[in-house]
């Protein structure tokens, strides 16, 4: 399977799961049992160090922590929340 994913999907993603723990403190954790502090540090890094960011570093969270955080989503809004 083949992975694409650009730096702005990435960056946006991690944008978007930023905002809603700030709005929603405990959300991720509590419902969906996912810890975002990775992801919340790593918007943060690349907001003030943009030039420093390498596309492993991207693909490694898109493949680990996004993927995973999506996966939890679509589980969650199906209904079969026992599983999450």
């Amino acid at each position: 399977m083949e992975i694409r994913c650009s730096y702005d999907e990435v960056a946006s993603h991690c944008e978007k799961i930023k905002k809603t723990s700030k709005y929603n403190p405990g959300f991720f954790e509590s419902i969906l049992s996912f810890d975002t502090n990775n992801i919340v540090r790593f918007t943060d890094f690349i907001s003030r160090h943009y030039e420093k960011v390498g596309i492993d570093i991207i693909f490694e969270i898109y493949k680990n922590d996004i993927r995973t955080l999506k996966q939890k989503i679509q589980t969650f809004l199906s209904g079969n929340n026992e599983s999450v």
